[in-house]
């Protein structure tokens, strides 16, 4: 492949592994949490391909904003916000095409928010194990992108 899709397939490789690390650091937030954010949680399997994972990690980049910002979360936000950028580049040099827009997700047109009963019970009664269970996600979801950038991920 050309030096600059090698080139930003290896700086988005370094970036997810660095990202990977920093959320092993993450302690679980404070029970006085409380997240504004509806999103019912993004899933952690690995994304099938580049566009995929550029708008699962946009969601938890959302859920992310939702969480009070300790010096660490807003590391996070960054190395994500970067990463995203990485894997969109990337998917524009492959010619896959515009990435599709952030759209509103199908939850914010139904009435109430369609949460799991369960997510819905833990936002109510334990906001702050939404929130370690969003960034173990978050981890699993990033460490899928990694395995995908070494096979060579397609569109």
């Amino acid at each position: 492949s050309p030096p600059r899709a090698e080139k930003l397939r290896a700086d988005a490789r370094s970036l997810s592994r660095t990202l990977s690390a920093r959320l092993g650091d993450v302690k679980p937030p404070p029970p006085s949490l409380r997240l504004s954010a509806p999103d019912p949680l993004p899933p952690a399997d690995p994304p099938p391909n580049l566009g995929a994972a550029e708008q699962r990690l946009r969601r938890f980049q959302r859920l992310l904003q939702a969480l009070p910002p300790t010096p660490l979360l807003l590391q996070l936000r960054s190395d994500l916000d970067n990463l995203c950028s990485l894997l969109q580049a990337m998917a524009v040099l492959k010619g896959c095409g515009d990435p599709p827009g952030p759209g509103p997700p199908p939850y914010e047109h139904r009435d109430p928010p369609q949460l799991e009963p369960e997510l819905k019970e833990l936002l109510e009664e334990a906001p702050h194990t939404v929130a370690a269970m969003a960034l173990g996600r978050l981890r699993s979801c990033v460490e899928g992108v990694v395995v995908g950038l070494e096979g060579g991920v397609g569109c």
